[in-house]
């Protein structure tokens, strides 16, 4: 982790602006926005961390300058602009624990006006998120769960430089409120509500990410026992959901808009949370190892982290340096939080998606997760938010993993957009779906918020299982189109049988798209009935159809969709069509993976 984070630190300094000149001297520019980012000020901590580590005198001297740029761009009121689409006050609150982080390190060696900086920047931004950061103001952000775990650590530690009781007081009121919001099936309800009838959300990568590692470093730096176990039990739910990869299945969340594969992208990874508390389960730290690894290889150029594992593909991309400075902020924290702390014993050292033949449905969120022998798959039919929500749902299948072939399918947001000739479409959407075009207009199962998910069995019986999924093709603003669908998948080892019923009177233009994962190397090969995608670590990927029931349209290399938005993963968009343009139709398909080396 050490090298990890020297690796990040060191990119972040070679863009960091020396002309004094420029009102933006000591901040970091960014290459893909092209100004400084208030956030990206978290690398201030990473940047302490190694001078305490190395004595090199660059890492302080980068940090000195950021902090002073940050002092310059502090608001009046203690907090810092936000950026385009950020919670106001997760800037605010993340960068007083890098703030405190970093001052406990470098101490002793400021200068009487660099330490007066430092506390005085501290004072003004602890008071801002004191006043700001109670469940029953409702100021932030709408309650925002996630927020507040974070400013329960933020507090904890301005109590620790400032003796002030009522810091200490409210961060430990805080935390324990947020503990409330964890659900029965461990979830942490940690959105906004946004016009979901006063239901909070949840988003699997920013609650483990953002909301939970913070209250296990609040759980660190107070002692608190409560917290800390009503963390360790949230924690071990959100396991089922890092695959054996290492990345974190954010699929089905309510900011699927920000993940980016490995995690989320305001988030600052998962090892804080895990290995801050690995001595009461062994698998937090094979979480985090995993996690770690995966990042490295598939998420990192030029020293910053990306988007998502195929933008480094792109010639013209440049990351953003605020997803860098975070993940190097959490992997110092976790070197000193994880420092001395004894590994567990007993227990497993394998994750619960290594573990093969199992079935899991939480009832809280409507999500259900297979894993075969050969496939780990998520079904969501999540369907909190209101109607024009962008997180898919209605029963699709969100998420599909393979050991060889790594990710098979996933998820994105279902923005529509109008084409030239103004019929809608979702364009880029990864998510695999049923559209139904009337008149111009899109209809969609991934609308669906009332979805009915089955499934035959409690767990898999010699490796097979029947799940079938239920409702109504519905527009993005939540309009009925008349008509009604069904999703039949069997499971069966490497293989999903799908049959899909389109019923209703309403004449549309009926279509399945399946967008299957298309890394770099990999070659399209045409069959009798569909096509193969043969992917080079020695695993392919093959969609054909039932005879007399459907015809899939043969597609290219060429035909790939490449966002370089996250998850930043290419897919080819394989479309299935009725035999007889009408309805209601029923269309029978089968996905399989196989070796063939």
């Amino acid at each position: 982790m050490f090298d990890v984070a020297k690796e990040l630190c060191d990119a972040l300094i070679s863009h960091q602006i020396r002309d004094e000149s420029s009102a933006d001297w000591g901040g970091i520019l960014c290459p893909a926005h092209g100004e400084a980012h208030s956030r990206s000020a978290e690398a201030l901590f990473p940047f302490c961390y190694f001078y305490s580590e190395t004595k090199e005198a660059r890492y302080l001297d980068s940090a000195l300058a950021l902090l002073r740029w940050l002092s310059r761009r502090q608001k009046d009121d203690g907090s810092w602009d936000r950026e385009e689409g950020e919670i106001p006050e997760l800037g605010t609150v993340s960068l007083i624990l890098a703030l405190s982080h970093a001052y406990q390190l470098v101490e002793r060696e400021l200068t009487p006006r660099d330490r007066a900086i430092f506390l005085q920047t501290l004072r003004r931004a602890a008071e801002y998120v004191y006043s700001t950061a109670t469940p029953e103001s409702g100021r932030l952000s709408g309650a925002d769960t996630n927020c507040l775990a974070l400013a329960a650590p933020a507090l904890h530690f301005a109590y620790s430089l400032t003796a002030e009781e009522k810091y200490r007081d409210r961060a430990r009121d805080t935390a324990l409120w947020v503990t409330q919001r964890i659900n029965e099936d461990g979830f942490l309800l940690g959105e906004p509500p946004r016009g979901s009838g006063g239901l909070p959300l949840v988003d699997i990568g920013f609650d483990l990410e953002i909301g939970l590692s913070a209250l296990a470093v609040y759980s660190c730096l107070s002692g608190n026992e409560e917290v800390r176990d009503a963390v360790l039990e949230s924690l071990r739910a959100h396991l089922s959901f890092i695959t054996p990869s290492g990345y974190i299945d954010d699929s089905w969340g309510t900011r699927v808009y920000e993940w980016t594969i490995l995690g989320t992208a305001e988030g600052h990874g998962c090892q804080v949370g895990c290995l801050a508390l690995r001595n009461f389960d062994p698998r937090f730290q094979r979480a985090a190892g995993q996690n770690l690894r995966f990042m490295v290889k598939n998420m990192l150029r030029d020293g910053l982290v990306t988007t998502g594992p195929h933008a480094k593909d792109f010639p013209e991309y440049f990351p953003c340096v605020t997803a860098s400075a975070l993940r190097a902020n959490a992997i110092c924290q976790t070197l000193i939080y994880s420092s001395g702390v004894p590994l567990a014993q007993v227990g497993k050292w394998i994750l619960p998606t290594e573990e093969k033949g199992w079935v899991k449905f939480y009832k809280s969120v409507n999500v259900l997760q297979v894993r075969t022998s050969a496939l780990l798959c998520t079904i969501t039919g999540y369907g909190a938010g209101k109607p024009q929500a962008l997180f898919p749902t209605g029963g699709t299948i969100s998420h599909l993993w393979n050991e060889r072939f790594g990710t098979v399918q996933a998820a994105t947001s279902c923005r529509v957009r109008a084409d030239d000739r103004g019929e809608q479409l979702l364009g880029r959407c990864l998510t695999p779906r049923i559209e139904a075009a009337i008149g111009g207009r899109l209809f969609c199962n991934l609308f669906e918020r009332d979805a009915v998910l089955q499934f035959s069995e409690e767990d898999l019986v010699n490796d097979r299982l029947d799940v079938t999924a239920r409702g109504r093709l519905k527009s993005s603003e939540g309009e009925d189109a008349g008509l009604t669908y069904a999703i039949a998948y069997r499971f069966d080892r490497a293989k999903i049988v799908k049959q899909i019923e389109i019923g209703g009177t309403a004449e549309a233009a009926v279509r399945i798209v399946e967008p299957i994962v298309f890394s770099k190397g990999c070659d399209v090969l045409r069959l009798e009935k569909g096509i193969e995608v043969k992917h080079p670590a020695g695993s392919s990927c093959s969609l054909t159809a039932a005879p007399h029931s459907a015809r899939i349209r043969q597609v290219s290399r060429e035909d790939a969709i490449r966002p370089k938005s996250p998850p930043a993963l290419f897919a080819l968009p394989v479309i299935i069509e009725p035999l007889e343009s009408r309805t209601p139709c029923r269309m029978s398909y089968m996905v399989e993976l196989h070796e063939w080396e």
